[in-house]
């Protein structure tokens, strides 16, 4: 028993140490067995209260090729403010001067709003750095900063595509639209603030829900591993005394997918609406009244982002899903290091353990039953919020196996030889 122990304790410490030496190998291993669990997953429940509202092929055919007309989405903007709705997210990037007369209107219907989030485009450093060049800086002198507290391990903003000025100063606020994609071009998690200076700026989904739950920069306390809105009250007179939303150590949060894009959310094109002709999935008039409204551009071959769930899925998909995430509170919790390091060494042990004895075929039975434990239990604890690491587990568990009947059999073979 001893002798198992101890190889059950090597074992874990060759997988511990293959994870440095490959960390590149472990983490795709990882992402893809998270992507795994999204696909098992399926669909979930969404808020009802986020309503998208879709520049589609059918608008695009009745308005013409993108960009349209400023003056279209001032008629947007105007409908979408009568009809009640309290944040309207504007996913389009005004970032040029247009016609005179068209960015007046847009203007002056975005002004009398007074409720609609924009967007403006970064890039951002690959390391966490303070350095800002002359472009960025440009946002203090337009107004566009925050006061939340301060990280250094935070994504640094290198450059900025800004919405002409008179918009951004009639709006009620700017989100990056960053798309932080990992190694393989996949968007599994978001940068909620990146740096600016000694500020951190938000991004466009996460300022668009600060300003529908009437979230004060003031109630926001960021942590080491969460952010934190204090004194919450949902539209409806629902209340929670704080929403803690778990982050890495970037300021990331892993976004909680609900499904394909077709299969989740309320959905109306952009046309219909206008046209007086805006339907929801049941084909009934949607009431807007305190709902949080996303307008974005899901034309064919536009904006188009890789996710665990689908190789083509709208930009703005992105946005809703981030939003749904903090808003049903159903985050996302990874495990941290000493947790993963630990689970190896209890698996490794585990898995020898059951090498005991002499039958290998039922014990050979015995680790795979206990694999597809550990599988289906991962994927629970996924479900209840919880992402644990699964690749290296697995790993572990074959190479304990591998090693132990590999060291049993040569055991016996060292005993039958010296018996003749």
């Amino acid at each position: 028993m001893k002798t198992i122990f101890q190889l059950g304790l090597a074992c874990a410490l060759v997988v511990i140490t293959l994870s440095f030496v490959f960390p590149g190998l472990y983490q795709i291993g990882e992402w893809k067995t998270l992507d795994l669990r999204f696909q098992i997953q399926g669909k979930i429940d969404t808020d009802p209260r986020i309503i998208m509202v879709d520049a589609d092929d059918t608008s695009s055919d009745y308005y013409g090729r993108w960009p349209w007309k400023r003056s279209v989405h001032s008629e947007m903007i105007k409908k979408l403010n009568e009809s009640g709705a309290k944040t309207i997210i504007y996913d389009v990037l005004f970032a040029d001067p247009g016609d005179s007369v068209e960015d007046n209107q847009l203007v002056a219907a975005t002004k009398q709003a007074g409720n609609i989030v924009l967007p403006f485009a970064i890039n951002l450093d690959d390391k966490s750095n303070n350095i800002v060049n002359e472009q960025s800086s440009s946002l203090k002198l337009y107004g566009i900063d925050n006061t939340f507290l301060y990280s250094n391990n935070y994504r640094t903003l290198k450059d900025t595509i800004l919405p002409i000025k008179p918009l951004i100063k009639v709006s009620g606020g700017l989100g990056h639209i960053a798309a932080n994609r990992d190694q393989d071009g996949i968007i599994r998690r978001v940068p909620l603030l990146v740096k600016n200076h000694e500020s951190l700026l938000p991004s466009l989904a996460f300022k668009g829900l600060l300003n529908y739950l009437n979230i004060p920069n003031s109630k926001v306390d960021i942590t080491d591993s969460s952010i934190i809105l204090k004194d919450v009250s949902l539209p409806g007179g629902r209340e929670f005394d704080t929403i803690k939303i778990p982050i890495d150590s970037y300021g990331q949060m892993v976004i909680n997918y609900a499904g394909q894009w077709e299969e989740t959310f309320k959905h109306a094109s952009f046309a219909s609406v206008l046209s007086e002709k805006s339907r929801d999935i049941n084909h009934k008039r949607e009431d807007l009244t305190e709902k949080i409204v996303l307008v974005s551009n899901v034309i064919s071959g536009h904006d188009i982002k890789s996710t665990p769930l689908e190789k083509d899925y709208p930009g703005a998909g992105i946005h809703a899903n981030i939003i749904n995430t903090i808003l049903t509170r159903n985050f996302l919790r990874e495990t941290k290091p000493l947790f993963n390091y630990s689970l190896i060494f209890l698996l490794c042990i585990a898995t020898a353990s059951l090498i005991e004895g002499r039958r290998y075929y039922i014990q050979t039975v015995k680790v795979i039953i206990f694999l597809i434990t550990f599988i289906i239990s991962s994927y629970y604890l996924f479900t209840s919020g919880i992402v644990v690491k699964v690749f290296m587990p697995i790993l572990s568990i074959f190479l304990t196996l591998l090693v132990a009947l590999v060291y049993k059999s040569s055991l016996e073979k060292d005993l039958s030889d010296n018996f003749q």
